[in-house]
């Protein structure tokens, strides 16, 4: 499985050089530019991610060096951050349960899940390759991605078999429930649930020039294209994440967050990338009035291309940015 690019590593001429050119001298988000998600400007905070069912609580990474990174716990009431996992590499978002387990893949290539207090913390799949878990919608089973190796007798009675990429749907102790078979051209970001449909982007053309959003029914296996999007149009694709009525879909790439209306197949800017600058990931709050998000500055004078800060900030539901919740390091 081929797995979307998380880091390039980038050299910042300094802070403050940073500092004093974050105001923005090139073009809305220089869109020439092959900007990638990660540096050497620490610490560096991403991928945060709502509580099922709250307005308050939630997690984030926060990167301490290139090789290690924390799991954050952070209270919008009291403004305070606890760190519940340290030392791991972490990939994708991680899924954080009404109940208070939190799940994230690993470069384990395994599913890891600790408890919000920072107890409880364990690896909970060990035989096959998964990432980027997703909660279902009774918060008792998440889906994941698996990789799927077949051997020369099924491809000789089955050839179609590698058209298809399997997704296992498991319960909070890593035991296998069900699993479907999607279309398999190179996962790029989990499935995830809605009412027990799964919605998955896909990279169509194995090139990373185009991408399709896809419902897909977890009783049957059965699945329908319901986006088809140029790569040219939107950049890299960070995350995306579906509104809680499961109305219409936010994804984050260099030019800000689109909105993908499902039932008509609109398609608005929610969120422009500001000079200078993008953002990565989304998560709703409960009542989905809320949105988490990470914006990343770079600094102007190297063409936008030298990451200077990286910060956690909340948008409300019209896309107007709120205020900034946790602010990176320079």
């Amino acid at each position: 499985m081929k797995l979307a690019p998380f880091f390039l590593i980038i050299i910042c001429l300094s802070a403050e050089a940073c500092k004093k050119t974050w105001s923005g001298k090139c073009d809305a988000f220089c869109k020439d530019s092959d900007i990638e998600s990660v540096t050497n400007i620490y610490p560096r905070y991403s991928f945060a991610s709502f509580k099922r069912n709250s307005n308050t609580e939630f997690v984030c990474f926060r990167y301490a060096t290139s090789d290690s990174m924390t799991l954050l716990h952070f209270d919008l009431n009291t403004n305070i951050s606890k760190v519940l996992v340290a030392g791991k590499i972490i990939v994708g978002k991680p899924s954080y349960s009404e109940s208070g387990w939190i799940f994230f893949s690993s470069t384990d290539a395994k599913i890891h899940k600790v408890f919000e207090d920072g107890t409880g913390y364990q690896r909970i799949t060990n035989k096959y390759t998964n990432f980027y878990p997703s909660l279902d919608p009774s918060d008792t089973k998440f889906i994941c991605s698996r990789e799927v190796s077949f051997s020369q007798g099924d491809l000789i009675h089955h050839p179609d078999l590698p058209k298809l990429i399997k997704m296992e749907i498991l319960d909070f102790d890593g035991n296998l429930v069900d699993s479907i078979c999607v279309p398999n051209q190179d996962l790029c970001q989990a499935w995830q649930y809605s009412d027990w449909t799964a919605y998955g982007i896909l990279n169509l053309s194995g090139t990373w020039e185009e991408y399709g959003l896809y419902l897909c029914n977890p009783t049957d296996g059965s699945n329908r294209e319901v986006f088809r999007l140029k790569s040219k149009d939107i950049g890299n694709l960070y995350d995306h994440e579906l509104s809680n009525d499961g109305s219409y879909a936010l994804l984050s790439t260099p030019f800000g967050i689109e909105k993908l209306i499902l039932e008509n197949k609109g398609r608005q800017t929610f969120l422009r990338s500001r000079d200078c600058s993008h953002y990565e990931g989304v998560s709703f709050s409960g009542d989905g009035n809320l949105i988490l998000t990470t914006e990343l500055h770079y600094e102007s004078e190297s063409g936008c291309s030298t990451l200077c800060t990286s910060s956690i900030v909340l948008v409300d539901s019209k896309g107007d940015l709120m205020k900034t919740i946790i602010e990176g390091g320079l």
